[in-house]
Formats: structure tokens, C-alpha cells, sequence
């Protein structure tokens, strides 16, 4: 967490990262999906905004120490279920392996080769994310104008798609467990 910032409790975590993700879904949702692409059509330019616009926003829940990283929200869903003895591991379990899968293991340090370069894909999101778009790192910046273009964006948006995957997925257990009456909204915590 940010240095010199109220420490939420569980519940209020779980109400913050409701709160953040639908609107994160509602933003993307306005932007546009762009899930069916046909291979080796360049980004339009509203793509293009609607994906960097996309990279900012989940920032919040890929960034370690942030109050609503995914690994955190995960960890303080399983804490609430815990204490009124229901178990949660079956959905907390699939989104922790989606967000794992792309962001911490397998696929994160997956590489696609195009024009002679390699493009990770977590490590493109960090390149987008820090030198161009939030920041101005001017390494990452360089590193990225050396890729491909169309080719650093379609990894991008396959990176968003999973990403929106997992906050899907947990939105949604967060709604149900509220409607089944064990998840209450801690807001005034």
C-alpha cells in the first residue's frame, strides 16, 4: 500500500475494489471490447486511445502495494469467507490462477517474436504503462518505440482481456456472496 495511507480492513477492500472495478467495467464496456480482430489489421486510432486508456486504469490492480491489487483482494475474500465458515476457494481459486497464469507465471514471461524482436507480454504492459502512458520512463519509452506496433498492442489487449477476465469473475463472487447473505458491505468499518 501507498506509503502514508490508512490500511482498509478486509471488508473495506472488498467494498473499494467493488466500487473501482465496476466502474473500470463500465469504462471499458463504453470503450469497446475489440475481442474479434482480424490478424495483421493495424489499431485504429480510437483502438489505440481505448486500449492506453484501458492500460491506465488496471494499473491499480496489477500494482503490488496498491490498496486494490488482485492478489490482495483475493487474499481478503478468503479471509471474510473464513470467518462465517464458507468456502470460497473454488472461485477464488480460478480468478488467483487467470491473474497467476498471465501477470506472475506462465504467460508473463511469454514472449511472441515479430520483426526480429521479442515481446513479452507483462513486460509489454510495464513498457506502455511507465513510458509512454502514466510515466515517463524514457528507457521503457525507447524499448517500446523499438517494437512492433501492432504487435505490441494485440499482445496489450490480450493481456486487458484477461485482466477484465479476472475482475469479472470477481465482481461477480463479491455480488453473489452479497445476494447469499454472508458479504456484507463493510463501509462503515
Amino acid at each position: 500500500m501507498t506509503q502514508g495511507t490508512t490500511e482498509p480492513s478486509d471488508g473495506q477492500r472488498i467494498d473499494m475494489f467493488h466500487d473501482l472495478a465496476r466502474d473500470y467495467l463500465s469504462f471499458v464496456d463504453e470503450l469497446g471490447l475489440f475481442e474479434s480482430r482480424v490478424v495483421g489489421r493495424p489499431f485504429t486510432r480510437a483502438e489505440r486511445i481505448a486500449l492506453s486508456v484501458r492500460t491506465m486504469l488496471e494499473r491499480k490492480f496489477l500494482t503490488q502495494g496498491e490498496t486494490v491489487h488482485l492478489p490482495a483482494v483475493f487474499k481478503s475474500l478468503r479471509v471474510l469467507a473464513g470467518s462465517v465458515g464458507v468456502d470460497a476457494s473454488n472461485a477464488m481459486d480460478e480468478a488467483d490462477a487467470t491473474y497467476k497464469r498471465v501477470y506472475a507465471g506462465t504467460e508473463a514471461g511469454r514472449k511472441v517474436v515479430a520483426n526480429g524482436k521479442n515481446i513479452g507480454y507483462r513486460h509489454t504492459w510495464k513498457l506502455l504503462a511507465y513510458g509512454r502512458l502514466l510515466h515517463a520512463d524514457f528507457d521503457k519509452y525507447r524499448e517500446l518505440k523499438s517494437l512492433p506496433e501492432n504487435e505490441a498492442l494485440l499482445i496489450r489487449l490480450y493481456d486487458s482481456a484477461m485482466i477484465r477476465e479476472t475482475v469479472i469473475k470477481t465482481v461477480k463472487f463479491i455480488e453473489q456472496s452479497r445476494d447469499a447473505g454472508w458479504l456484507d458491505s463493510a463501509s462503515t468499518d
